[in-house]
């Protein structure tokens, strides 16, 4: 293959899913950040399965038949572009949603365009279209740096930026090779736009058995695409999207390894590993809800054993579809595949995502530091992981039984898959190595942050960290709510200047005292209005002082004490702690 043409696709497809990349992670952290609510959310992820199930049909009506397929990737990206601007100004869900899905409906169609390109001017497609798809996976890792790098994880810089990359990816598709449509004396039929030869693999039970559990595996599925960004926002974690490419590193991993899977293994068992993969990801998740100080490295376990699920369940499903169709309609087949995954599976997950996130989420009212209270979402993040993680498992034994593919059973039969065993052995002690070192590496620079509970007045503190880019110091908030004897309900708030505080080497190095402002609030509320002429509701104040958190990061004990002002401090009348959330920052 000539290396300037290699290069001009691999280009391609690294800007093709740098787009994507630059938003998909981390909408749901956004959304959240604007005040949208918990079933709003996983309805903005559909946006892209909606577009999934029309793209196949605009495809096959339009760019394969009537102009060439650079031209119609360059118009679609401009107009993706223009979407993408006009929906993060909106603050209302349904422009919001509406633009957003203009948005998605020109970008999807830009993928089989590009697979089609790519295979039209390769002289072996199924030798040499690997090390270019490959390129996609990068892109989409560099789409995390690139978000993070700007400290665009929660805020509308993400579609500013993914608006410049579909201008970009508009302006470079005009210089691909000139990619005309198939000429044909044939006039298309509706039966042939829609695909529906492909209907006919589905007397094949075996094909029909992978198609279902395909679309029903994609439902637990959609759970990680529409909750992990927000999950990880709400688990402290700053640099989402950046931490969310650990799945897309592993994936270029198992890209490389895919060939000896399949001839050692077989079809089923890789299928039924990635499915698997999918289960212990979930659970990871669930598991960690709540803890991710000790148990931080399950959050990145379950993120790293996306190249596992990902590769072995989607990239096996379509090689397996392409064996199976016969030539004439393996195109219509892998565009079912595409539509009943990508599309109708995940348009169903985002429903039960939705219903799920009603069920498992509640609107409550917190007190910000500066006295303000505000509506907020608080997700039971335990329960949402682990019935996303039952239901894979479900479809997992279902899928297990039924499947039966008597022609990939006997071809591995006679093989000793020691080698493929050995293979994902070793990359999954990588990835267990990953995870604890990235957990021992935030650890050890750990300031003293973390969501904390206690059993002296039913008190709560809950560690708000912010970083200033000016000069790296972390700073933040504390809130701590009391309700005492009588039923009054009072919350302490103060802002923290420097998480670190005084350290005491000569005494224990780990030990951290932070000294900070506080002011004592009532659950009275009053209504007064800011300058722009806005009601904001407030708590009424009580008194003011000072607030002493003494943390001793070695064995995880956290204590805290109120002095009001003209009072001094008093030791034993001391709030003892214990967490239940850490979060870890690097000072």
């Amino acid at each position: 293959m000539n290396l300037v043409l290699r290069s001009r696709l691999s280009l391609m497809m690294f800007i093709e899913y740098i787009i994507w990349g630059l938003w998909y992670s981390t909408l749901g952290a956004y959304m959240n950040t604007k005040g949208f609510s918990a079933t709003q959310i996983p309805l903005a992820y559909s946006s892209t399965a909606i577009a999934c199930m029309i793209s196949p049909f605009f495809v096959g009506m339009v760019a394969d038949r009537f102009f060439a397929t650079e031209r119609v990737m360059s118009v679609l990206s401009f107009l993706g572009a223009g979407f993408a601007i006009l929906a993060v100004m909106q603050n209302d869900f349904i422009l919001f949603f509406t633009f957003l899905l203009l948005h998605t409906i020109c970008y999807m169609p830009t993928l089989p365009l590009a697979n089609s390109l790519s295979f039209k001017h390769l002289d072996n497609p199924g030798e040499q279209f690997p090390y270019i798809r490959v390129f996609g996976s990068l892109g989409w890792i560099a789409a995390g740096f690139i978000i993070s790098a700007l400290h665009y994880d929660t805020s509308a810089g993400m579609f500013y930026v993914t608006a410049a990359f579909s201008a970009a990816m508009g302006l470079y598709c005009l210089t691909l090779p000139h990619t005309p449509p198939v000429q044909s004396d044939k006039k298309p039929t509706v039966h042939d736009i829609l695909g529906l030869d492909a209907l006919a693999l589905l007397k094949d039970r075996n094909v029909l058995v992978f198609m279902l559990g395909s679309f029903l595996t994609c439902i637990p599925i959609t759970f990680y695409f529409n909750e992990t960004g927000l999950y990880l926002a709400e688990s402290g974690i700053e640099k989402i999207a950046m931490t969310m490419t650990i799945g897309q590193w592993i994936e270029v991993g198992f890209f490389l390894i895919m060939p000896i899977m399949f001839k050692e293994l077989g079809i089923k068992k890789v299928l039924l590993l990635g499915m698997l993969c999918w289960v212990l990801r979930l659970s990871c998740f669930g598991q960690a809800a709540g803890t991710t100080g000790n148990l931080w490295w399950m959050i990145i376990m379950g993120i790293a054993l996306h190249g596992m699920a990902y590769d072995f369940f989607f990239v096996s499903g379509q090689i397996y579809i392409d064996k199976r169709a016969p030539e004439a309609i393996r195109s219509n087949a892998q565009g079912f595949l595409y539509f009943m995954t990508l599309g109708a599976g995940f348009y169903v997950g985002s429903l039960v995502v939705a219903a799920v996130n009603a069920h498992y989420s509640s609107v409550v009212e917190k007190i910000a530091a500066d006295g303000t209270i505000q509506s907020v979402t608080q997700f039971d993040w335990n329960g949402i992981w682990y019935f996303a993680a039952i239901l894979s498992v479900v479809i997992f034994l279902l899928f297990a039984f039924a499947f039966k593919d008597q022609t990939d059973e006997k071809e591995v039969a006679a093989r000793r898959p020691m080698r493929a065993w050995g293979v994902i052995a070793c990359i999954v002690v990588i990835m267990f190595a990953l995870s604890f070192g990235l957990q021992y590496a935030s650890q050890k620079d750990a300031t003293c942050a973390g969501y904390w509970t206690g059993d002296k007045s039913g008190a709560k503190i809950a560690l708000d960290i912010t970083t200033t880019k000016a000069n790296a110091v972390t700073t933040g908030s504390i809130i701590l709510t009391q309700t005492e004897i009588n039923g009054t309900v009072t919350y302490q708030t103060g802002a923290i200047e420097d998480m670190k505080g005084t350290v005491y080497p000569d005494v224990n190095p780990d030990r951290h005292l932070v000294v900070f402002p506080v002011t004592v609030y009532s659950n009275e509320k009053t209504t007064t209005k800011d300058a722009e002429g806005k009601e904001v509701t407030s708590a009424t104040v009580l008194k003011k002082g000072t607030g002493y958190l003494n943390w001793v990061k070695n064995n995880n004990t956290l204590s805290y004490q109120f002095v009001p002002e003209g009072e001094e401090l008093k030791p034993g009348n001391e709030v003892m702690l214990e967490h239940t959330v850490r979060v870890y920052k690097k000072n």
